[in-house]
């Protein structure tokens, strides 16, 4: 019934800073927390939440003072000599097993400081997949671990071990051959059958099963030179019992009641965690905290982060915001609601979020060093992603970011283009530009605004160039590999399209397009019926290409000199007539890439409403003739 209870405290956390997934049967595991040389009068705690009492283990430099540890890590913990000096606060847990999942959080203590977050590491302990478990009540006759092997194992050995006991070995098989070393907790309680070897029947006979004997058992087959098998069963010893299942039941139910009523009013001994998610460009953040308890006032309220690395966002303390020690990235950015714990209301407002503010966030409320309660919100700040859509018109094209967020002064800016390829576009680094990191394509086609990490405009301007600059652009300013701000410009070119309508006869008749875009001198331009598929013009290495026309407009058709250069790629149709009527596609290609079209409709006046009495005619004629 215990058990029932404490399930009721379990919460579900999802990701944190680090998160670690290992196997029962490792020898340890390291839970990781790395910061910069720490004084030498600093403490280190490591705790667990959910465990009572909570500390795991307790560090401080050349002094070995006793703590209240919680006795299920005894023996199992330790950290590095060397801790302070070297900044590595990193926890070794031996032997880990599934009892030990949890969130654990390492923590620094200085008298002038208070306490700091320093990181926080979920662990997860799971049981292998092939591994089997027995349940068996204490006081049974015996009880078999079972462990099967379809290979031939003339001469192998078989070891039945146990995990986290020294000696480990329960049972060896045979044990003629070398001495065994059985642990005396197993002594004349263990068998095999001598056809074992023979069979591939390798399972353990446990005589008089104890609730000690609840644990993890490896089976493991070897040779004098390789590992055959190895299958891990745990073993789960209860005892039985001692009352009717009915009552038993019974009582069940009721401690179900009791123990969701107590963990409603206790929930903050446990800890929660919430997520936020925003976009960048909001004015404000809320990360919520509310509080049903009661707290002493005089109790110290901290907001931090330990990724990607640790830093103070606020604290209040002894009835006022206590700013000292805030990190220089939050200043002016953060509020705290008066009288918070009086209210309970310990929630944080961030102004002005951007993407480097993204990451877990602490809130612990603590009094003399002991932690009363704590929250971890994960705010995620969304980098919204913009469409930008240019037209043959403009000459050049901006891919905009502005940011309220602070940018350190020594970040580098880097755009890149991914689609359809990955290209440096342009990089901005020591204020100055990086030409040299460009890609060739770029060289000479880019700009960005003067003193962009000051004026937190860090937009580019691209020379257009129609089709073959369209894709996603990635804007990242970054420092010591963090990244501090984020963009994504989608880029698109639209293709232009105009209606020409004249009167028949005329002598002329013209398709225009003025682009005042970029055009390379070795292009290729192309007038085509866009409903005939037939060609109507061509110009290409500073010629008009006639032999490559259609028949129907030899002699009917004309570019203006140089259009490449002035940008006039309009085409002149002489002596128009009805058949002319259609739609009229002109592309610029260069090496078979398109870079610009357009698509142009001629319509002549009145033509339709004379096709339409002309076919009216023949109609009416036709249908007499029959009627005759």
């Amino acid at each position: 019934m215990k058990g029932i209870v404490l399930f009721l405290f379990l919460v579900y956390v999802p990701q944190h800073n680090s998160a670690l997934n290992v196997s029962e049967g490792v020898k340890s595991v390291q839970l990781p927390c790395l910061s910069s040389s720490l004084p030498e009068d600093t403490t280190v705690f490591w705790e667990r939440h959910g465990s009572n009492p909570s500390t795991v283990h307790q560090h401080q430099a050349h002094l070995n003072e006793p703590y209240l540890q919680n006795q299920h890590f005894s023996g199992r913990t330790s950290m590095s000599a060397d801790a302070l000096e070297t900044g590595d606060l990193s926890l070794i847990l031996k032997e880990p097993n599934h009892s030990d999942s949890g969130i654990y959080i390492c923590y620094t203590y200085r008298e002038e400081e208070g306490l700091i977050a320093i990181d926080v590491v979920e662990l997860q302990v799971k049981v292998p997949q092939h591994s089997l478990t027995i349940n068996v009540y204490e006081g049974a006759k015996s009880v078999e671990l079972p462990c099967l092997s379809s290979w031939l194992l003339k001469d192998a050995i078989v070891v039945w071990s146990r995990f986290g006991f020294n000696p480990s070995t329960v049972h060896q098989h045979p044990d003629l051959k070398e001495p065994r070393f059985q642990n005396q907790h197993f002594s004349g309680r263990t068998s095999m059958s001598d056809y074992a070897q023979t069979f591939g029947y390798l399972h353990l006979s446990l005589k008089e099963p104890q609730l000690s004997d609840s644990g993890v058992y490896t089976c493991h087959v070897h040779n004098n030179e390789k590992e055959i098998l190895r299958m891990v069963v745990r073993l789960q010893v209860t005892g039985r019992p001692t009352i009717p299942p009915e009552i038993y039941l019974l009582a069940c139910f009721i401690m179900v009641g009791l123990g969701t009523a107590v963990a409603a009013f206790l929930w903050h001994n446990t800890i929660t965690v919430s997520s936020v998610v925003v976009k960048e460009g909001v004015w404000c953040v809320k990360l919520p905290y509310k509080i049903m308890v009661h707290l002493p006032e005089d109790a110290t309220v901290k907001w931090s982060r330990c990724a990607p690395e640790s830093m103070m966002v606020h604290e209040y303390c002894k009835g006022n915001n206590h700013l000292v020690g805030q990190d220089e990235f939050y200043c002016n950015r953060t509020k705290m609601q008066k009288e918070p714990l009086k209210t309970r209301d310990l929630s944080l407002t961030l102004r002005d979020p951007c993407y480097r503010d993204s990451g877990p966030y602490i809130c612990t409320v603590y009094k003399d060093r002991e932690v009363l309660t704590q929250r971890v919100v994960r705010l995620q700040v969304n980098v919204p992603q913009e469409v930008v859509k240019v037209w043959d018109c403009a000459k050049y094209v901006t891919l905009p970011f502005k940011t309220r967020a602070r940018l350190p002064a020594d970040a580098t800016v880097e755009w890149r283009c991914s689609k359809p390829e990955n290209m440096v576009v342009h990089v901005f680094q020591n204020d100055q530009d990086q030409l040299a990191t460009q890609d060739e394509y770029y060289q000479g086609h880019t700009k960005m605004n003067d003193y962009p990490l000051q004026s937190k405009d860090l937009s580019l301007t691209l020379h257009n160039s129609g089709y073959t600059d369209r894709g996603t652009y990635t804007c990242t300013v970054h420092r010591d590999g963090e990244l501090v701000a984020k963009k994504v410009v989608v880029l698109r070119i639209k293709m232009s399209e105009a209606d020409v309508e004249v009167d028949l006869p005329a002598k002329t008749v013209k398709l225009p397009w003025l682009i005042k875009a970029n055009l390379p001198a070795e292009a290729r331009v192309k007038w085509s019926r866009f409903d005939k598929h037939s060609t109507v013009h061509v110009y290409q290495n500073g010629q008009d290409m006639s032999e490559q026309q259609d028949n129907s407009y030899r002699d009917r058709t004309k570019m203006r000199e140089n259009p490449l250069q002035t940008g006039d790629l309009s085409l002149t149709l002489i002596n128009p007539c009805h058949g002319d009527s259609g739609a009229y596609l002109c592309t610029v290609l260069k090496d078979r890439d398109l870079i610009w079209d357009r698509l142009v409709r001629l319509k002549f006046k009145g033509y339709q409403l004379r096709e339409y009495r002309r076919r009216s005619r023949w109609h009416r004629e036709q249908a007499a003739s029959l009627k005759q």
